[in-house]
């Protein structure tokens, strides 16, 4: 019962980092590449301004009265993630140890933020929520190429009721788009 209740959503928020593993690593970057890529300050710099960015289309959301109004917030997100997600890749390689509990801090904000959001809204459309969970899965793969343990301690944040909204909706929506054969595009 332990295991279903916290273990398994905790699991299933981090599948999406599992084809991170399988890739290619990166070539080692020697030491002055790294401090011209910056450091953790700039990874959690990066990521607080991913907070800010998104955080005024996490409001349309909840303030939405149709469902157009839902997309196009939900493609703001979807635009902010996939710029910060190229701009995060300079940052493979970099230690960022010392600024972990804030990066995963702020992105416990900012998931919690846009689940309650979505589960709050009646417009949410299943190609919504698929769009949302591929974009959150590519944003969290180049998260896990950064620091393995960032996601891990992610989903251990995430509240039991986000975590079930993650498990209910968008595991099975994507898992049952797969299964007909539906493709999704970002």
């Amino acid at each position: 019962m332990f295991f279903s209740k916290f273990v398994l959503p905790a699991v299933a928020f981090l599948g999406a980092a599992a084809g991170v593993f399988s890739s290619p690593i990166a070539s080692p970057v020697v030491g002055s590449d790294l401090v011209a890529r910056g450091n953790g300050g700039d990874v959690y710099n990066r990521c607080q301004q991913v907070y800010d960015s998104c955080e005024p289309h996490i409001s349309a959301i909840v303030q939405a009265k149709v469902v157009a109004d839902v997309t196009v917030a939900i493609d703001a997100v979807v635009d902010v993630m996939a710029v910060a997600q190229v701009d995060l890749e300079a940052f493979v390689g970099i230690d960022i140890t010392a600024y972990i509990d804030v990066i995963v801090a702020i992105h416990i904000k900012l998931f919690i933020a846009l689940f309650a959001a979505l589960k709050g809204c009646t417009f949410v459309t299943a190609e919504i929520l698929a769009q949302i969970s591929a974009c959150i899965n590519a944003y969290l793969a180049v998260l896990v190429k950064i620091n393995a343990h960032v996601c891990g301690q992610i989903g251990a944040g995430l509240p039991a009721y986000i975590q079930a909204f993650i498990q209910v909706k968008l595991n099975i929506l994507v898992s049952i788009l797969a299964i007909v054969n539906v493709g999704i595009s970002l």
